[in-house]
């Protein structure tokens, strides 16, 4: 029997449309969108019980340290997570840190 998915919170349905509507701001193709919402949610699962606005440039580059390492991943694959942390950061949450944290070298290095 299959199960059906649970609706989201309240909480989470917001932040989830509000993410995509930055997205859409930024002209992210409609394709994409999706993966860039689940790049955003594999970046939160992989730290629970750290909210992302307590997150520090450190834990960033140590995601992507750990995203490079990743065989498995092609490079524009590599890039469009990096984008996706990107503008959470910098477009959505306005980080005070992600205006100066150096997305270019981890856009243009590769994977």
């Amino acid at each position: 029997m299959e199960s059906t998915p649970l609706p989201a919170e309240p909480g989470v349905q917001r932040f989830s449309d509000r993410y995509l509507e930055v997205l859409r701001l930024l002209r992210v193709p409609d394709k994409a969108r999706p993966w860039y919402q689940r790049h955003i949610q594999a970046f939160i699962d992989a730290y629970p019980g750290t909210r992302l606005r307590e997150h520090t440039p450190a834990l960033v580059n140590a995601w992507f340290e750990r995203l490079r390492r990743d065989t498995a991943l092609t490079e524009w694959q590599f890039r469009q997570k990096i984008d996706a942390i990107r503008l959470l950061y910098v477009h959505f949450l306005k980080a005070p840190w992600a205006a100066g944290f150096d997305w270019a070298r981890w856009l243009l290095d590769g994977h």
